[in-house]
């Protein structure tokens, strides 16, 4: 796991469109943008990004905002 920065947007981009099948498309733009609202944490096997979580914090209040990850993972590989 890592901590999500700027220079990964376009991977994380990718990553939300592929396995959101389509219905929420990301560019590297939009995800940019929301790095000024929200943080994101990588989750990472083989160096290649396999699930995110993204989360914003309010008020005192942290909640999670977004929670992809690849399926077939095998957990070896994390």
């Amino acid at each position: 796991m890592q901590r999500g920065r700027p220079r990964d947007s376009a991977n994380i981009a990718a990553l939300i469109t592929r396995l959101a099948k389509g219905s929420r498309p990301q560019t590297q733009n939009d995800i940019m943008a929301a790095f000024g609202e929200k943080a994101f944490l990588l989750l990472m096997s083989d160096k290649q990004l396999v699930g995110l979580v993204g989360w914003q914090v309010e008020n005192l209040v942290a909640r999670t905002t977004d929670l992809y990850i690849e399926a077939g993972i095998p957990s070896s590989g994390l």
